[in-house]
């Protein structure tokens, strides 16, 4: 449309046209791509995982962190956890039965 009508705006040939302005414009289609997940973070992420399975992302990212001197933030620990489904299920609480309460009296 630039071409046909090089000194005319695009507010007003939309108008013109009776379109929208964001119809001019092309959207991203499908999923955006995604950066590949670093191989040796991923093993030793699965190494901590098979030591301690039941730690969470920031336990995780704790021990990376402090314990291996990665400097690696808690965000990138999450993206890979999720990526390979190894979080930690949560386990469900049932409610625990209240203790019934009984009145007291000072005679008997």
């Amino acid at each position: 449309m630039r071409e046909a009508l090089p000194a005319a705006s695009e507010c007003r040939i939309c108008r013109l046209l009776a379109v929208p302005r964001s119809s001019l414009h092309q959207t991203p289609t499908g999923k955006l791509l995604r950066r590949p997940l670093d191989a040796a973070l991923v093993e030793r992420i699965r190494a901590l995982i098979r030591r301690h399975p039941t730690f969470g992302y920031r336990k995780l990212w704790a021990l990376l962190r402090f314990a291996d001197g990665l400097l690696i933030n808690a965000e990138a620990v999450y993206r890979i956890l999720k990526a390979k489904r190894w979080f930690v299920h949560q386990r469900q609480l049932t409610p625990q039965p209240r203790v019934q309460g009984r009145r007291r009296s000072a005679l008997g």
